[in-house]
């Protein structure tokens, strides 16, 4: 019995050990398509790329197979979005990790409210939008300081469009005069 255990121990370890391995490739194990996305970012060198730590290695791999499942739109906003992620100095960039995280542990109805609210301001004119940023920043330099995620902008956005009317309303009245 228990030269048994022993050996189902060690098949145990040989195939956890395996599927570590295959979760950070090598990298003569990457689609040449990878391996050209991923090479500025090792400065072309494949043994600096198999010298990275696992996880970094398996962090370039699905990138790089996330990048090509991607459609023109989607790569142009993703370069957008790293591009004013570079431009940014580590306070922001920390700030930016820690509002993410307070987001996800928030629950998904409290999720769901501030993602509506975003996209009524981004269905706003840019004057509008610049003037509720201009007001946002402003009130942030007056209190130093983030403002939590949950506070309600609904004050600020303008309230949800109410569905349109099947018939439009009558722009005069038989005797050719408006209503109003």
């Amino acid at each position: 019995m228990r030269l048994d255990l022993r050996h189902f121990l060690a098949v145990l370890l040989m195939a956890t050990s395996s599927q570590l391995l295959a979760a950070a490739p090598q990298w003569q194990n990457l689609s040449p398509q990878q391996q050209a996305l991923i090479a500025p970012a090792i400065k072309g060198e494949a043994a600096v790329f198999d010298q990275l730590p696992d996880q970094r290695r398996q962090r370039l791999a699905e990138g790089a197979s996330r990048w090509l499942q991607m459609s023109a739109d989607q790569r142009a906003e993703a370069s957008q979005q790293l591009a004013t992620w570079q431009r940014m100095n580590a306070v922001e960039r920390q700030q930016v990790l820690e509002r993410r995280a307070e987001f996800r542990s928030l629950p998904s109805f409290e999720q769901g409210r501030l993602l509506e609210q975003h996209r009524r301001f981004e269905a706003l004119p840019p004057m509008e939008q610049e003037r509720l940023k201009d007001f946002y920043r402003r009130n942030i330099e007056q209190q130093n300081l983030l403002p939590p995620l949950v506070q309600p902008l609904d004050s600020l956005l303008p309230a949800p469009l109410p569905p349109l009317l099947s018939t439009p309303p009558p722009t005069s009245t038989p005797g050719g005069l408006l209503p109003y």
